[in-house]
C-alpha cells in the first residue's frame, strides 16, 4: 500500500456523462461515500469494482433505499431530479 491510499479525502462537484454530478468522501478505515446528484429525473448507470462486494444505494433526500439491478460492476437504478 502507498503513503497515499492511507490518505483521507474527498471531491464533490465533478461533473459525470448523462448529467449529473459526483462526489466522494473516503477515510483512512476503507470506508467511503460517493454521491450522484442527477440534474433531471432519469435512469443512472454507474460502474465500479465495489460493487462486486456489498453496497446500498440509497436517496439521500429522502432516506428511501434505491432499487439497483447490478450487471458485474455496474448498477443501473432511477434517479429524481437533484436528490443526492
Amino acid at each position: 500500500m502507498t503513503e497515499y491510499a492511507r490518505l483521507a479525502g474527498s471531491y464533490s462537484g465533478l461533473k459525470a456523462r448523462g448529467n449529473a454530478s459526483v462526489g466522494a468522501i473516503w477515510s483512512t478505515d476503507g470506508s467511503a461515500t460517493f454521491t450522484i446528484t442527477p440534474w433531471a429525473s432519469q435512469q443512472l448507470a454507474v460502474r465500479s469494482p465495489i460493487f462486486n462486494g456489498s453496497y446500498t444505494a440509497t436517496d439521500t433526500t429522502t432516506g428511501q433505499v434505491a432499487t439497483t439491478v447490478r450487471t458485474g460492476e455496474r448498477i443501473t437504478f432511477p434517479g429524481t431530479g437533484y436528490h443526492v
